[in-house]
């Protein structure tokens, strides 16, 4: 076997692995021993460890969309938050860490029928106060956070307490390995100040999915599914206002475990209730609301990360001013090419999943390595371009799918003996362009952060595949098509 020929294909496992971590919830080989994370095969121990003294810059933003119908009017609510803010961690002491906080940029915006908000945040900008975090992720001591106010004109004064109260992940005390779940529970108060508040209790189960490599960093992906209660008391013009409601959603959280640090985190949901008017006028009113929140670490170097919707973030004072949000193409692959591609025609060597819980390193290992590799040279005559395929395509309504390892072949080609072939029909698809070690990370930006914010859903109907570059490529860029339908 050629040597090119084996780093290739050493490059194109190594990659096809990271994308099926997220497509079917498979481990990385790597294997760490003797270290206080643990080890993939026995349990990694998920703890909150930052490094002692290395500054830490995170963006976080928070946005939600509130819908009331009174009598018969539909009225909307628009906030939109926008935090950076630095971490300090302090030497950890027994299950617990100090951690100095310091707010480097603020803008808050809230739109509503009565006239818009937007946050005065000269004396949020450059605060700085100190909160403990436990290694489980409990956050206590962040009074401090609650006494740096802002003003929001005819919304009154906030604090930042509600901001740093659920900021960390929850973890499960034991070790974990891939499937298994540990439950939370986070209680998020919204002080509306002198008329009240409203408190949303979220109960979540936390699985840990997979491991992906994120900006460098080996990474836990752990998946939440939530659900909860919304209820609070205000007065407002003299009326008393009682708030309920129902809420659920979802996050995926990309933990650093050898590092303890969070690298990235995003979640969204719903919330449907009603407000009770007791006043001179009683009413019910309908309401949901629609939220987001994204906390993501900044890699020194890269500048502004990007938000849910592709734009840049920007500073508060942009904020302040409205100044419309410029968009463009993120460098992550993440904002895709809609375009109709296949008929494509792929023979090589396949495997077949009855869950994702099959779907091992060794599996994948064995698939490209000890079966797919005796077959390139049969195959690259056949080939029409000399790239190679990862398809994953399901099998009937259940759990079980098919991933086929190959080349594209014209559609009359015999097929070589002990080989298979799958044909993608003509389709509309999402083309996501990526590097060979950022495909775990656009696979789980595509799902997690485009694919819920696009005007498209996913087309289960369809296979998803991966076109990486002929191994004569020198700089070897990753397609990822994921089949799409308009939304209804």
């Amino acid at each position: 076997m050629h040597g090119g020929k084996l780093t290739h294909t050493l490059l194109v496992l190594g990659a096809g692995l990271v994308a099926i971590c997220f497509i079917a919830g498979c481990a990385s080989q790597t294997k760490v021993a003797e270290a206080w994370w643990g080890d993939r095969e026995t349990g990694i121990i998920l703890e909150h460890r930052m490094p002692d003294g290395e500054a830490l810059s995170y963006e976080l933003t928070s946005d939600f969309l509130q819908t009331m119908e009174i009598m018969g009017n539909a009225m909307e609510v628009v906030s939109e938050q926008y935090m950076a803010y630095t971490i300090t961690p302090r030497a950890l002491e027994g299950e617990s860490q100090r951690l100095g906080m310091t707010i480097d940029d603020f803008a808050l915006s809230i739109s509503m029928p009565q006239g818009d908000m937007v946050a005065a945040a000269d004396d949020v900008i450059g605060a700085e106060f100190e909160m403990t975090l436990s290694t489980l992720g409990v956050e206590s001591n962040y009074e401090k956070a609650d006494e740096i106010r802002y003003d929001l004109g005819i919304g009154g004064t906030r604090g930042l307490g509600t901001e740093f109260s659920a900021l960390f992940i929850d973890m499960p005390g034991e070790p974990v390995k891939i499937g298994d779940s540990w439950n939370s529970t986070t209680t998020i108060v919204e002080d509306e100040e002198g008329s009240g508040t409203l408190e949303l209790v979220m109960n979540g189960v936390n699985t840990l999915a997979g491991f992906e490599v994120v900006d460098d960093y080996e990474c836990a992906r752990i998946e939440t599914e939530f659900t909860g209660t919304m209820k609070g008391k205000t007065v407002q013009g003299g009326a008393t206002v009682a708030t309920t409601g129902e809420l659920s959603g979802s996050g995926t959280t990309h933990f650093a475990y050898k590092k303890g640090l969070v690298v990235s985190e995003f979640s969204m949901g719903v919330a449907d209730g009603e407000m009770k008017v007791e006043g001179p006028q009683k009413m019910t009113i309908p309401l949901s609301r629609e939220f987001t929140t994204e906390n993501t670490l900044v890699v020194p170097g890269e500048g502004p990360r990007m938000m849910k919707n592709g734009a840049t973030k920007v500073s508060a004072k942009e904020k302040k001013d409205a100044t419309p949000v410029e968009k463009k193409t993120p460098a992550d692959g993440t904002e895709p090419k809609i375009l109709t591609a296949g008929p494509l025609t792929v023979v090589g060597v396949r495997e077949r999943f009855e869950s994702t819980e099959q779907a091992t390193p060794e599996a994948f290992e064995d698939l490209w390595m000890n079966r797919f590799m005796p077959h390139q040279d049969v195959l690259l005559p056949l080939s029409t371009n000399k790239g190679y395929y990862g398809v994953t395509y399901a099998i009937g309504e259940g759990e079980s799918f098919y991933y086929l390892a190959g080349m594209a072949v014209a559609d009359d080609t015999d097929v070589p003996e002990g080989l298979f072939v799958h044909s993608v029909p003509e389709a509309e698809f999402a083309v996501f362009e990526t590097d060979m070690t950022g495909i775990g990370e656009t696979w789980g930006r595509i799902f997690g952060v485009w694919l819920p914010g696009s005007a498209y859903e996913h087309d289960r109907a369809t296979p998803c595949f991966e076109e990486y570059p002929p191994e004569t490529d020198e700089s070897p860029r990753v397609l990822i098509y994921v089949p799409v339908v308009s939304k209804k």
